[in-house]
């Protein structure tokens, strides 16, 4: 199954559809960043609410369909993720005046730890649930979790610098973003020259050439 967003304002709508088109698209819930756990019975979110701006909730699609508060306060959170084991998940807040990322337990919320120095977004937990890969500027970090009744984390490291793209896109970069499963490949966004329009879609043909090589 793959999960995703639709809609072109938020609240966005989050469906679940069979990656092989079977099926129709179930819709899950609304709200914004959307990501499930490993086993697809939980799904976190972002969603906004007038007196504390943007919080978190979590649905269980094995419940009865109402979603929970995971994290709530005056700050803007967002991009919730789930660690692979479902003990903790990785969020990203302002409350100290920059976006960092933290840890709290799931799904009593409680407890909180500090990823990343400095500044950082878009967590994403490596398979192993052994660290969590983010985006600082340009530059993609990773960070050691050794899980236990307490996560402890290791200092973050460079892993590699992308071309700046010139322009920010879409709820800024990286859009995408991403880590195989094996870890050792990543996707990213990079520019390939001027951009002529900040808007539009780029429909790319053929594009399974470039991986014929």
């Amino acid at each position: 199954t793959i999960l995703y967003n639709e809609g072109a304002s938020v609240p966005l709508t989050t469906k679940i559809k069979n990656v092989d088109g079977s099926g129709e698209a179930r819709t899950l819930h609304t709200g914004y960043a959307a990501s499930h756990s490993a086993d697809g019975r939980y799904l976190l979110f972002a969603d906004f609410d007038k007196t504390n701006n943007w919080d978190l909730w979590y649905l269980d699609t094995k419940g009865d369909g109402k979603p929970v508060l995971l994290v709530a306060s005056p700050a803007i959170e967002g991009w919730p993720r789930l660690s692979p084991d479902g003990r903790y998940f990785a969020y990203v807040s302002n409350e100290s005046g920059a976006e960092e990322i933290y840890l709290k337990r799931f799904p009593q919320g409680d407890g909180r730890w500090q990823v990343t120095v400095g500044g950082g977004t878009w967590p994403k937990w490596s398979g192993q649930g052994d660290k969590i890969y983010y985006a600082r500027g340009d530059t993609v970090m990773e960070v050691d979790v050794t899980s236990g009744p307490e996560p402890h984390l290791g200092a973050p490291r460079e892993l590699f610098t992308r071309k700046p793209l010139g322009w920010p896109l879409l709820f800024g970069w990286p859009a995408g973003f991403d880590v195989s499963a094996d870890e050792k490949r990543f996707v990213i966004v990079e520019s390939q020259g001027a951009a002529s329009s900040l808007g539009g879609i780029v429909i790319e043909e053929n594009w399974t050439r470039a991986f014929a090589k």
